[in-house]
């Protein structure tokens, strides 16, 4: 679709600075007409549709039996709100990784 195909330029954008910034974070998108939806969870009712999944949550709701809990994502589509969502929200656990900013050295 159109919207998808003008988030396509931005999103890869987002997964570069992602890689470069935070390299444990996993960005990744998927047809979700084209693709079985891993998780019954995911509601699929426009497009493109942004899920955000932490790492800790998943992992705690495999090793509990309990279904994961996407978070749909209701942001800004620019590079910069989803690259500020995805640092406010990345789990403990990746947060540790993320490399200083130039500020910070």
């Amino acid at each position: 679709c159109g919207h998808c195909k003008k988030l396509e330029p931005i999103y890869t954008e987002f997964a570069e600075k992602m890689e470069k910034d935070l390299p444990s974070l996993l960005v990744t998108k998927m047809d979700g007409t084209q693709n079985d939806v891993p998780y019954a969870e995911f509601d699929f009712r426009g497009f493109p549709t942004i899920y955000y999944l932490k790492a800790d949550d998943v992992k705690k709701a495999k090793e509990a039996g309990k279904p994961v809990q996407p978070a749909k994502y209701q942001g800004g589509r620019a590079v910069d709100d989803l690259v500020k969502y995805a640092k406010e929200n990345v789990s403990p656990s990746l947060k540790k990784e993320e490399k200083p900013s130039h500020e910070e050295l």
